[in-house]
């Protein structure tokens, strides 16, 4: 799925659209983290994926440079806290066995520190879309991290569905139907997640 999604980034997103590119890349990214394993936070699967995301920038004229993404931010903490995020945001998806793989990695003596630091480097839409991973944590952990976000996260959802809006628009252009499924299929597991208007 990540890679046949990420080949037509092109199509998907019109070279005019700069001010939500960022954003857009962010959203599929967390897409991606839904429908793969925790071997997407591993250095060279890291790599492969921060070469691809610039390659993207290239190609629709926009510039990830000067802000780090949601892999960027993951693989900038340590691996407890960003493994707690990736299988909250799985769990919270409704992914089979990653609330358990939460539970085991959250008896961790490092997951609320690392956690709270990407929550700190992170911006309002990524705190947005992790709202409910977050209180997720917050049930199996006892650590109470939600409530100090909320007002951080303001903005959010607006960029959100900007964001999302974009790439449904674009997504209608594409030439290939299996590619369109794909792209429907992802958006609508984030359209029921955030309670957006289903493609």
């Amino acid at each position: 799925m990540y890679t046949s999604l990420h080949s037509k980034i092109d199509e998907i997103i019109h070279p005019n659209q700069y001010d939500t590119i960022e954003d857009v890349i962010v959203v599929l990214e967390f897409i991606s983290i839904i429908e793969s394993d925790d071997s997407i936070l591993t250095e060279a699967r890291g790599d492969t994926i921060k070469s691809l995301f610039s390659q993207i920038s290239n190609k629709i004229g926009g510039s990830s440079g000067d802000k780090k993404n949601l892999f960027g931010l993951l693989r900038s903490i340590g691996q407890t806290g960003s493994k707690s995020i990736l299988y909250a945001i799985q769990a919270a998806a409704g992914r089979e066995g990653a609330e358990e793989k939460l539970k085991k990695t959250l008896k961790n003596s490092n997951a609320k520190a690392e956690i709270i630091d990407f929550i700190i480097r992170a911006d309002v839409l990524t705190l947005h879309l992790i709202s409910t991973p977050i209180h997720m944590i917050d049930a199996i952990a006892g650590f109470d991290i939600a409530e100090k976000i909320r007002e951080k996260a303001v903005g959010g959802g607006e960029r959100l569905k900007d964001a999302v809006d974009l790439i449904q628009k674009s997504a209608k252009n594409l030439g290939n139907p299996s590619t369109a499924r794909k792209v429907k299929k992802s958006l609508n597991t984030i359209n029921r997640a955030f309670s957006l208007k289903a493609v």
